[in-house]
């Protein structure tokens, strides 16, 4: 899982495209694996920005095996989780949404809006946590889905990756990438489909 992890942390730091391929390989097995989830949107946002203690615990777990992350984030910027600054927290908010691998993570990366400034905090929000709400459905492929519901989360600074709130247009670059990636799944399976 650790692929896209910094060496220093524990990780391979491989580049993109290696991590394209893998990903296009385990579209094309038909294999229910948390990896994209995990590695290349969870993975690849903690990456990208991360510059705190909390940060690298995280992606050094990533890389050792011992966390599996969902990435709860969104392009569309009335589809991202709101935060609201309370003191020296923030407090995190979203409608149910459908995140992959949520039931099976350990932690979600939740990319909260502030609202209308342009920038949103990237929170580490444990599974057990009070407000959060997640409920496994059913998907139509081999991908674990859950319902995942935010209300009144409180998260304080040392769940947060970042020190300071990141601009929202530099995170949708990010998640595009992201997209990239879950484009080379859906080719991988393409792919086996015109093999048989």
């Amino acid at each position: 899982l650790g692929m896209i992890v910094p060496q220093r942390l524990g990780g391979e730091e491989t580049d993109l495209l290696h991590l394209g391929t893998v990903i296009e390989e385990l579209g094309r097995s038909g294999a229910a694996s948390p990896f994209r989830a995990c590695a290349a949107e969870a993975g690849l946002v903690a990456t990208r920005f991360a510059d705190t203690p909390a940060a690298e615990r995280f992606l050094e777990a990533i890389a050792d095996g011992k966390s599996l992350a969902a990435l709860h984030a969104s392009q569309t910027r009335a589809r991202m989780a709101s935060a609201q600054k309370l003191g020296a927290k923030f407090v995190l908010n979203s409608p149910p949404r459908v995140i992959e691998w949520a039931a099976q993570a350990d932690v979600l990366l939740v990319a909260g809006r502030l609202n209308d400034e342009g920038q949103a905090v990237l929170a580490l929000v444990g599974a057990n946590q009070d407000g959060l709400e997640i409920r496994p459905s059913q998907s139509f492929d081999n991908e674990r889905v859950a319902l995942v519901s935010i209300t009144d989360v409180h998260v304080d600074r040392g769940q947060l990756l970042t020190s300071r709130p990141v601009p929202v247009d530099l995170l949708d670059d990010v998640l595009a990438l992201a997209a990239v990636l879950r484009a080379a799944e859906v080719l991988g399976g393409a792919r086996a489909v015109l093999d048989m």
